[in-house]
């Protein structure tokens, strides 16, 4: 995940933010549902690693998306993104724990495959997260 991590901003400037996240969010989901579905420990601990390499770069695209939102500034923006994430973080590990007493934790890296699809068909929101061309400070412009 961090190796992915660094190499985020190549594979961004490559091939766009929007492309990038329906990439990642591809990746990801496929780990997931592998992750899931799996009966063996170490296919199930590969399928994660998969899984942690296409979420590597979810999270700056969503920050840049945040920040460059138009009709508010970029704090407001940022701040609302950070907001979702800490709800996330506090509310999806006791969901998940919930759901996996009654059940098992194969159910829930399905189901949890299946969000990373919905990030999928919603990253084309994610547009204000391109790099905007940066101009030219030295061209001359011809008189």
């Amino acid at each position: 995940m961090a190796l992915m991590r660094f190499l985020g901003d190549g594979v961004r400037n490559r091939f766009g933010a929007v492309a990038t996240l329906r990439g990642s969010a591809l990746v990801a989901a496929a780990g997931m549902l592998v992750a899931g579905l799996s009966s063996s420990p170490y296919l199930a601990i590969a399928a994660f690693a998969f899984c942690g390499f296409g979420i590597a770069n979810m999270v700056p695209i969503l920050f840049s998306a945040g920040g460059n939102q138009e009709g508010m500034s970029s704090g407001t923006g940022m701040s609302v993104v950070t907001t979702m994430g800490y709800s996330g973080i506090l509310v999806a590990p006791s969901a998940i724990g919930f759901v996996a007493e009654r059940s098992s934790f194969g159910p829930i890296f399905v189901a949890l495959s299946g969000l990373l699809v919905v990030v999928l068909l919603m990253a084309g929101l994610a547009h204000r997260a391109e790099f905007a061309p940066e101009p030219d400070v030295f061209q001359v412009e011809p008189t």
